[in-house]
């Protein structure tokens, strides 16, 4: 059974607008394998993200939320997407958006063919998606 980890920002009074927090479990039914942080600290309104259980091209864990770039080998220009998940279109996975053609799943067609990598946060930098 694969890991489920997840990240939320929060806020930690007094030192920056927001950080980010992860948790996981190796089974759902086990216990968390990451602490809330300590301190005074709110929660931030902002939602949770689940890790895609992938990594881009450095080794940097892919979130849902994320901001990639990816280019075929064979390429010079790179295109930028967000990380999705889908569960609310009735097609339960994780994928690009805007979508990609592709014959697959737009998120495992990059992996399998592109160079890819994690730029930033749909949270932290949206100017990227510009």
């Amino acid at each position: 059974m694969r890991e489920l980890k997840f990240r939320q920002a929060i806020k930690a009074r007094g030192v920056l607008p927001f950080q980010w927090r992860y948790w996981g479990y190796i089974y759902p039914d086990s216990p968390s394998l990451f602490e809330p942080p300590l301190g005074n600290v709110e929660w931030d309104e902002r939602p949770s993200y689940q890790f895609t259980g992938l990594k881009d091209s450095n080794s940097k864990e892919v979130y849902e939320g994320n901001v990639v770039r990816f280019r075929e080998s064979s390429f010079d220009e790179w295109s930028t997407r967000t990380i999705r998940y889908f569960g609310d279109r009735n097609y339960p996975a994780f994928d690009v958006f805007p979508e990609i053609d592709a014959d697959s799943n737009g998120l495992s067609y990059i992996m399998a063919c592109c160079e890819i990598e994690v730029i930033g946060d749909i949270e932290e930098h949206p100017e990227l998606l510009k």
